[in-house]
Formats: structure tokens, C-alpha cells, sequence
């Protein structure tokens, strides 16, 4: 017959399973912390400079265009002062109108005088 000690090896296997819980529970909350970290990096990239109020804007294809109503989830009303048409488009497909030359073609007038 073999001499064990049933319960010393039962207080050891004990002990081995308390440590693995806590290195569970260890390592779910820095889980927990790094995934709160990284949602709020990627929430402070988008949110930035993208807060649409009626008035003139420019999308990424040709503009510029008025806003005529932001509505809730970045949606965004769009009227092309033009023609008046109106349509609806995602928030994140616009960027602000800052000014300066629109997309038209100028050509410059140089009158030729015939006496040179």
C-alpha cells in the first residue's frame, strides 16, 4: 500500500486553483481596461471637427452644398442651392467649407490688341 497523504494534496490542488481564479480575474480587467482605453481613442479621432450646423458645406465629390438639418446618427440633409435639390448622406462623407475657390472653371479674358 502506498502512504499519501489525501489531505495535503488536497489542500495543495486548492491552492493551485484559488491562484489560477485569480489570475483569471487579473487578467479580465486589464482586458477590461485596455478595451476602455482603446474605444476612447478611437471615439476622440471621429469626433473631431464634425459638428454640422445649417450652412454652407462641401462634400467630397462637388459643392458646395447648405445644410438644411442634422438629424440624430451623423445623418445630414444636404441641399444643392443650384437647383434646390435635397438629399440625405452620412455625416462622416462630409468635411467643412472653409471658403476659398469652388470647383469652376474661370477662364481669363486677355484682349489682344491688333496694333502690336
Amino acid at each position: 500500500m502506498v502512504n499519501v497523504d489525501l489531505t495535503e494534496a488536497a489542500r495543495k490542488r486548492y491552492f493551485k486553483i484559488y491562484e489560477l481564479e485569480e489570475l483569471r480575474d487579473a487578467a479580465y480587467s486589464r482586458l477590461l481596461d485596455i478595451n476602455e482605453k482603446t474605444k476612447m481613442f478611437h471615439d476622440r479621432r471621429l469626433k473631431g471637427g464634425k459638428d454640422f450646423k445649417k450652412g454652407k458645406l462641401r462634400s467630397k465629390w462637388t459643392g458646395p452644398y447648405l445644410v438644411n438639418e442634422v438629424f440624430p446618427y451623423d445623418a445630414v440633409e444636404l441641399e444643392n442651392p443650384d437647383n434646390g435639390t435635397s438629399w440625405k448622406v452620412n455625416g462622416h462623407r462630409l468635411k467643412n467649407y472653409l471658403g476659398g475657390p469652388e470647383d469652376s472653371i474661370k477662364v481669363e479674358e486677355t484682349p489682344l490688341n491688333p496694333s502690336n
